[in-house]
Formats: C-alpha cells, sequence, structure tokens
C-alpha cells in the first residue's frame, strides 16, 4: 500500500535535542509524586524487571526503568508501508503454512530449553513465543520495540550486516538521517475503559521482558503485534539526524553490537529452522488447520507443498532443531553456577490486595491505573515536530 508524501517538512532532531526533549517531559511528570516512591508505574532507583501478573494468571517482567508511556523503534530510513516480516512478503496460504511450521519448530525449540521448563513455567512466567521469534529473526506478524530510548537509538545508528548477522557503525565521516517511532499504549485502546487499555496491553501490545535468554531482556523488548485487518504499525514518527561519533558512540556503549544483539544457544537452531524443508506430520496438521481450517483436505495440501519442495514426512516424530541432551546439560550447569542467581537478582516485585486477597506482586490492571492517574495529571504529551504515521492508510499527519 502506497503513501502520500508530505508537503511539509517535519522538525529533524539531533540525537541530544531528542533527548533533552524527552527528559523535559518525562521530568514535568516526575513533579506529580515529588516525594513517592512510586513514579509513573516504576520503583525508583533499582535497574531490572517487576513482576507483572495478567488476567490470564501468568506473570510477565516489565523492564523497571519502563515508563508505561512511551515506546519506541529506531531504523536506519523509513519502509513505506512499516510492515512486519510475514506481511512484507504477500505470502499465499500454503507459503503461510510453512512460515507457520517453523513458527511451531521454534516453539518446539523454546519448550526443549531446561530453564524455559523447570524455572519459567514452574514459577509460571510468560514465554512470548512469537515475541522470541521475531528477535530471533523468523517471519512473524511482530514489529520490535523497546521501552529504552538508547537501545532505540543503536538500530537507528547502527546498520545491520545480513551476511554476518552483526551491527556495524557508520565510518564515512558524513552526516545521516534516521527514522525513530515513538508510540504511547494507551492512543491505540479506549483510555476511558480499563479493561480496554489492560487487553492492549497483553494482545496488541506486549512486554517480552526478561526471558531465559539474554537477548530480548537487554533489548527491554516490546511486541506490536499487528492483525490481518491492520497489518501496519500507528506511531509518531521522527527524524534524527546524526554524526559518524554518535553513531561509533553507540557502537562502542553497546560493546559493537553484542551486548544487544547476544549470539546464544537459540541462533544457530533458530537459523536451521528457517531453513528447513521437511517437518513432521504433527507440526504439518496444526499449521494447517491454523491458516486454512478443520475444513481444508490435509492432503491435498500435502500434495501442493510437496511439489513446491517442501516435504511431510509421516514417519517424522521429533524434528532435529531441539536441544540436545549435551546442550540441554551444559545450560543447566551454566545456571547453577551464577547465571541462576544474576536472574533472581534483577527481579523485583510489590505486594497488592485485590478482592480481599493479598498477592506478592502488582497485576496489569494496577499498572493501568496509575498511568491513567499520570495522564489525567499531565495529559499525553509527545515531542513537537513528529508525524503521525497510520501506514494502514494513504494519507499521515504532521504532529
Amino acid at each position: 500500500m502506497g503513501m502520500m508524501t508530505m508537503k511539509s517538512e517535519p522538525h529533524i532532531y539531533s540525537i541530544s535535542e531528542f533527548k533533552q526533549e524527552m527528559s523535559r517531559i518525562l521530568s514535568s511528570r516526575k513533579e506529580i509524586y515529588p516525594s513517592d516512591d512510586v513514579f509513573c508505574g516504576t520503583i525508583k532507583g533499582k535497574d531490572g524487571f517487576e513482576e507483572i501478573r495478567t488476567h490470564r494468571g501468568d506473570k510477565v517482567l516489565f523492564p523497571i526503568n519502563f515508563q508505561y508511556l512511551f515506546l519506541f523503534r529506531g531504523q536506519n530510513m523509513e519502509y513505506i508501508p512499516c510492515l512486519p516480516t510475514l506481511y512484507r512478503m504477500n505470502l499465499d496460504v500454503y507459503s503461510q503454512i510453512v512460515e507457520r511450521m517453523k513458527y511451531h519448530l521454534f516453539e518446539q525449540l523454546l519448550y526443549s530449553h531446561p530453564i524455559v521448563t523447570d524455572f519459567f513455567q514452574v514459577h509460571n512466567y510468560r514465554v512470548d513465543v512469537e515475541g522470541l521469534a521475531q528477535h530471533y529473526g523468523l517471519n512473524t506478524t511482530v514489529l520490535d520495540f523497546t521501552s529504552d530510548l538508547d537501545v532505540a537509538l543503536f538500530f537507528a545508528t547502527c546498520k545491520y550486516n545480513r551476511n554476518m548477522d552483526s551491527y556495524e557503525c557508520y565510518n564515512d565521516r558524513k552526516k545521516h538521517k534516521a527514522v525513530l517511532y515513538v508510540i504511547n499504549p494507551f492512543i491505540h485502546g479506549d483510555i476511558t475503559k480499563t479493561d480496554d487499555v489492560v487487553n492492549l496491553f497483553e494482545n496488541r501490545i506486549t512486554c517480552i521482558g526478561l526471558q531465559p535468554f539474554a537477548r530480548p531482556g537487554v533489548q527491554k523488548g516490546f511486541a506490536y503485534h499487528c492483525t490481518p485487518g491492520h497489518q501496519a504499525l500507528q506511531a509518531i514518527m521522527y527524524h534524527i539526524e546524526f554524526t559518524t561519533n554518535e553513531s561509533r558512540k553507540y557502537f562502542a556503549k553497546y560493546k559493537e553490537g553484542q551486548k544487544l544483539w547476544v549470539q546464544d544457544e537459540l541462533v544457530s537452531k533458530t537459523k536451521l529452522i528457517k531453513s528447513q524443508r521437511c517437518f513432521s506430520r504433527d507440526v504439518f496438521e496444526q499449521s494447517a488447520i491454523e491458516v486454512m481450517g478443520y475444513d481444508s483436505s490435509l492432503e491435498d495440501i500435502a500434495q501442493e507443498l510437496n511439489r513446491r519442495g517442501i516435504v511431510i514426512n509421516n514417519s517424522l516424530l521429533q524434528q532435529n532443531v531441539c536441544l540436545s541432551l549435551e546442550e540441554r546439560t551444559h545450560i543447566i550447569d551454566r545456571w547453577y553456577s551464577g547465571e541462576s542467581k544474576k536472574f533472581s537478582s534483577s527481579l523485583f516485585h510489590r505486594e497488592t490486595i485485590r478482592d480481599g486477597v493479598k498477592y506478592n506482586e502488582l497485576d496489569m490492571e494496577a499498572i493501568v491505573h496509575m498511568c491513567m492517574l499520570d495522564i489525567a495529571a499531565s495529559g499525553l504529551q509527545f515531542p513537537q515536530g513528529g508525524v503521525v504515521k497510520d501506514y494502514n492508510k494513504q494519507e499521515n499527519n504532521e504532529q
């Protein structure tokens, strides 16, 4: 879907100007709670993750420094329209089934991980399968966002080298322009209805947060979920100008990208999944029914996939992407040699009482109430000079 070009040029920020403007907006909100230990849904003075209970009864590990009002996405340039990878590909239903089978293989990989099965599931922590699939490079209906402005600025000012699966900084001594998308989760739901906003946080915009794998945690990752009827991004876009020195600064800040683009045991396994051409019968049937429904002829679908070089193996019981016993043992040894203590020390919680029942953590509704109080006192502020982008529509407007 195309888009009309704006006649009036939006304001172009330097990195320092944009950060100062965001700091000004957030500082003005702090004055609402000058002496309170709880500000805008966060625990002040701590760096880690907070347990938040959802309506489903499980818990999500939110970044503590998340102010619950702004999420960011940095890109080297604007792509029109801004779509998740799965919607960029214009796939027919058979190709969609193949992508769905890869998703379920990734799901099997996650649940072969001992920290997922023996720690996350035991403590009722949510494993965000689709958000993690996006983080590790599968085609999904998700766009990555972060609650950390500097993380977004890294992705805006450093280039991804697809061949090397790594990032690199600019070194041409020129000034460059990037784009930064900013969303406030509350403008995507009816702010007058708590349930509507709570459901939004749990369905449309979800916190991937801290997981058994380092990448989403260090990126303070959030997932913006798109749907077939609403495939593209809605956000405010800002133009950012930066120098090669600033690119190098962010490159160094995140250890040449390795601090954010963590290479762990999931990376090589996910690459295997992406190139997979042979699938088990159970994975095929599950995926085909999800895409085409129960009334579809599975044999006809299997024959068409076979014509396309995709093999459905009726005797294949276990895909080759799951973690081996040796890999699982190594992960467990590493966990008990120090990772477990580091993980637990990064977790915080606040007690709450709801309907006479005491809980050891806040629930999503309490977070929403705090944010609504903040918005009622300060309004919804954004930096000036952005462009309101709805890539589901033809026209967009300057803020």
